[in-house]
């Protein structure tokens, strides 16, 4: 059976060959974020898709801390004392 996707952590990434460059190539799917991969065995393919979203998540993650440094400091405080919506039950 054929199949021309592969997941990894929730994303899911398109498998292409290329016949001329006899390598496998694919894009992440379902994000904003343009995501590329590529491989010349499944092996690779499957290397390079799972490297790709471990940086893509790395980035993803960089970006978040580096808006949550640029707050004012007020929203920043705010955010970090903010209490939980449920209190523990006693």
């Amino acid at each position: 059976m054929m199949n021309n996707t592969m997941s990894y952590k929730g994303y899911v990434g398109t498998v292409n060959f290329d016949s001329d460059d006899r390598v496998f190539h694919g894009r992440v799917i379902g994000i904003a974020d343009v995501i590329g991969f590529e491989g010349g065995t499944v092996d690779e393919l499957e290397a390079d898709f799972q490297n790709a979203v471990e940086d893509y998540l790395e980035t993803c993650r960089a970006v978040q801390a580096s808006r949550f440094l640029s707050m004012p400091h007020q929203k920043r405080m705010a955010s970090v004392l903010t209490p939980p919506t449920s209190s523990p039950s006693t």
